[in-house]
């Protein structure tokens, strides 16, 4: 098991360098749209290797008290995770759960967070880099998106009179 969380976690950090390569050689290009959705991808692997060496973490806690625990043949569960709770304390047993599941549920990040990451990578690789510009075009982006037809209908209020008159023939 140690072996195979090894070559995973080789494979996220080689992962996460290219990543951070990329959105570095991106943002020196001044392509720093394409930088941001590269950025969403950095947080999934970073998010991703934390919980890889939290499994890590575990399996270390376990194969130095299987001795213990195999004397003591432990037949409940519950007796597992008080030895846990002693030697880590209960507060940090869960909110490491807690934040090991957030961390597994893999919801795309917000656009601070996205910021986040591309500032720490600029400071990395020493690139001059201000969000604001990068703030503007996105968020011109989003209101233009608005403004376009919808995949299903379009923006010129042809699809709300449809509604309107399909809601009306459901009345009846």
């Amino acid at each position: 098991m140690k072996a195979r969380l090894e070559a995973k976690k080789k494979k996220r950090n080689a992962m996460q360098k290219y990543l951070k390569n990329d959105i570095a050689v991106l943002m020196k290009s001044d392509l720093d749209t394409n930088a941001y959705g590269r950025a969403e991808g950095l947080y999934v692997e970073v998010n991703l290797s934390s919980c890889y060496d939290y499994v890590d973490e575990c399996c270390v806690c376990i194969s130095e008290n299987l001795k213990v625990m195999q004397k003591q043949r432990f037949a409940k569960l519950r007796e597992l995770r008080q030895l846990l709770a002693e030697k880590y304390g209960n507060v940090f047993v869960h909110f490491v759960d807690k934040e090991f599941a957030k961390k597994l549920k893999l919801n795309p990040p917000i656009m601070e967070v996205k910021f986040q990451l591309m500032q720490e990578i600029a400071q990395e690789f020493s690139i001059t880099w201000d969000s604001t510009l990068l703030e503007r075009k996105l968020q011109t982006a989003a209101m233009t998106e608005e403004d376009q037809p919808s995949k299903f209908g379009c923006s010129n209020g042809k699809t709300e009179r449809y509604r309107l008159r399909r809601s009306e023939d459901e009345e009846v």
